[in-house]
């Protein structure tokens, strides 16, 4: 029986090591200037970012060093969850982040107080936080196709003008007082019977309840 013995030579075991690194080194040098290329659209845009259709499965950096920006898209990704550092993003405005598969917001996002439009649309989310009542600003609310049981009564503030919720499992309206709702879609949700709180918004104009019974 012959045996055959090979010898790696050192210099060998070094090469391997050096090029780990420099994939290494590569790979971290490529997420630092996808960054900065993110940042220059950002600033280029008007203060837009738009990280859409990237197949993020988590937002790969701090977005305290976005902290002026009005947008932020980051739809049709795999987003899982937000990191808190979003509530460094006090000039936001619009927020865009739907079709992902988030299972919750961070009760940070009460801190966007300029926040107007917000579509949360297409996630896997069942609730949202109550600090979403916060959002002085927020006009808009899409979050249609998740799986959300009840709505905070806090997310009916004074500002919200729009509110899409359509396609969950809503068995309720939450009682609120006051607001300027113009718009309700409640389409294809869990509702056994019609909402007594409903009726009493009285600036709404649409209301949309299809096949909620």
């Amino acid at each position: 029986v012959s045996t055959c013995i090979c010898h790696v030579q050192p210099t060998a075991h070094k090469a391997v090591s050096s090029a780990r690194n420099d994939m290494g080194d590569f790979a971290i040098q490529h997420n630092m200037d996808m960054i900065r290329r993110w940042q220059m659209e950002a600033e280029r845009k008007k203060k837009r970012l738009i990280i859409s259709s990237q197949q993020l499965l988590y937002i790969p950096f701090d977005l305290s060093i976005f902290q002026h920006l009005v947008v932020l898209d980051c739809s049709d990704n795999m987003l899982r969850g937000f990191p808190d550092s979003i509530c460094k993003l006090t000039a936001l405005e619009t927020l865009l982040c739907q079709r992902n598969v988030l299972r919750s917001l961070p009760s940070s996002i009460g801190m966007l107080t300029r926040l107007k439009y917000f579509n949360c649309s297409f996630n896997l989310l069942s609730w949202l936080p109550m600090e979403i009542g916060n959002l002085q600003s927020l006009e808009v609310l899409h979050g249609v196709h998740n799986d959300i049981t009840a709505l905070p009564a806090s997310l009916l503030g004074a500002s919200l003008k729009k509110l899409y919720i359509g396609y969950n499992l809503l068995c309720e309206f939450p009682c609120v007082n006051g607001p300027v709702l113009l718009t309700l879609d409640m389409q294809m949700c869990n509702l056994n019977l019609f909402p007594d709180s409903v009726c009493k918004l009285n600036t709404l104009t649409t209301l949309i309840i299809s096949n909620s019974f």
